[in-house]
Formats: structure tokens, sequence, C-alpha cells
């Protein structure tokens, strides 16, 4: 019985371990994550502890272009969510292609799924790139953010800052690619540290002896999750 549930922690400890969330639940920072899974096919339905997996193996030089790229992917998605808040006769859908010829974004009617217009966004702060494209596409609605649309004469403005996805996007692709195994691991040293024995780590997890105030005090500062990997930590180093 005791030998269940240890097993039955040591799994969970795993479960707590690879799921742990780096970024907080608001509509802004889960579309971040949804913008890093568009950013590569081979994150398509990526769990955040694959996306922070995936980050661990690009160097700073490397994540800072990923990062200008999910900006744009993350302006994309957050212009969708806005519009579909704020209409309910017609309703905006993303090309499942993120390099769509010409446009990012479909505007639909609602009751038949018919097309009314394609849109293109730019979050780009280059006024020439910008003319660049209206040249080429010159019949695409094209919406670029606001500060870029204050310099060019007759472009819409998306509604959204530049200022404002350049944080959201660095703060947690930061959070994110931060959050590996290894880290979640090292960053639960002090917990690992108030346990003395395996033997009295067993009898902890088993509920025959109580964890020692040390730990109490530790799990109620960096919260469950953290506790639990500093669990795994001491049972495998």
């Amino acid at each position: 019985m005791a030998r269940r549930s240890y097993e039955y922690v040591i799994g969970g400890v795993f479960y707590a371990l690879l799921t742990r969330t780096a970024v907080d639940d608001s509509v802004e920072s889960q579309l971040v994550l949804d913008a890093l899974r568009r950013s590569s096919t081979s994150l398509d339905g990526a769990s955040e502890a694959d996306l922070s997996n995936y980050l661990d193996a690009y160097d700073a030089d490397q994540l800072k272009g990923i990062a200008n790229n999910i900006r744009g992917i993350y302006h994309e998605v957050l212009w969708v969510e806005q519009y579909n808040a704020a209409h309910a006769d017609t309703y905006a859908a993303l090309f499942g292609a993120t390099n769509h010829a010409g446009a990012d974004i479909e505007i639909k009617l609602s009751g038949t799924d018919e097309v009314v217009d394609t849109i293109q966004l730019k979050a780009t702060g280059s006024v020439s790139y910008v003319k660049e494209y209206l040249a080429r596409y010159p019949d695409i609605d094209v919406r670029v953010t606001n500060e870029t649309a204050e310099r060019i004469s007759g472009v819409h403005a998306s509604g959204i800052d530049n200022a404002d996805i350049t944080a959201q996007v660095n703060d947690n692709l930061e959070a994110i690619a931060a959050n590996t195994v290894g880290d979640r691991v090292l960053n639960s040293a002090e917990l690992s540290a108030a346990i003395a024995t395996g033997h009295e780590l067993i009898a902890m997890l088993s509920g025959k002896k109580d964890f020692p105030q040390s730990v109490t005090d530790t799990v109620k500062r960096v919260g469950a999750a953290s506790a639990a990997t500093a669990v795994a930590a001491y049972l495998f180093s």
C-alpha cells in the first residue's frame, strides 16, 4: 500500500513538473502561446512545457528573431479576438497558413460564412515596407499598428499599439523560455534541502509523518507546483 502511494505521488510530481505554467491565464498571455504555436507546424497542439523546451534550443540572437516573428502573429490573433468580441453579424478568421499570400484574415458573414473582406495586418515600424505591400496588393485592406498608422496617410490603424504587443510578447516568451525542466528543478533546491532523508520523505508522502514547518512555509510561499518539482529534484538527485 505504501508502495502504491509512493508511486502515485511520483507520478503526480512529474505531472506537475511537466505541466507547470509560467504565464498567467489572461487572454493576452494565452494568445501569445497561440501565436507561438502558429509560428511552426511542429508546435501544433504543443503544451506549454513543449513550448518551453522548444525555445530552450535557441540562443539569445535566435530568440530575438523568433520574438519578432511572434509579434507579427500575435498582432493578427489579438486583432481577430478583439474584432470577434465586438461584432455579431460578421466574424474574423485567420487563414490556416501564416504565410498566406496577400492577406492574413478573412471577414465572413456569421450566417452564411460568405467572405466579404480580406485584411492584412502589419506589426512593423517600417513605412517603406508597408508602402511596398500597398503597391503590390492595392485591393487588400491593410491595418498597421497605431504608431505606424500615424506616419502613413490613408492607412488604417489596427487599434493596437506596437509598444503593447512588443511588451506582451517579450514578457511571455521570456517567462516560457525560462521555464524549462532544468530551471524548475534547480529553483526548488530550498525545499529539497529541507528534507533530511529518503526514508523521511517517503513517510511524509505516505502521510505517516508530517512535513517540517520549514517545508510547509516554503510550499505556502512558492506554491504547490514548485513544491512538487522540489520533491522530484530531491528524489532523483
